[in-house]
């Protein structure tokens, strides 16, 4: 599947930082360009409600996927 290729997942401190300036790209870009604040501003919620909904939805099952793949 990944060929001898080592597979990580990215350290929480760099997540962290990128998540920081991420928000703030999107907060200085809100400043300049009402279009993309309005965008935005109806995006938040919407992604907040769907990471609720995708914790029950799916992050079980993709969980179980995972282990599963283990045992094969």
């Amino acid at each position: 599947m990944s060929n001898g290729a080592q597979l990580r997942a990215f350290p929480q401190p760099a997540l962290e930082v990128c998540y920081k300036a991420a928000n703030e790209i999107y907060d200085d870009l809100s400043k300049g360009n009402l279009h993309f604040k309005k965008l935005h501003e109806s995006l938040v919620p919407y992604r907040n409600d769907a990471y609720a909904r995708m914790q029950v939805a799916e992050l079980g099952f993709e969980s179980f996927q995972i282990r599963a793949l283990t045992r094969t």
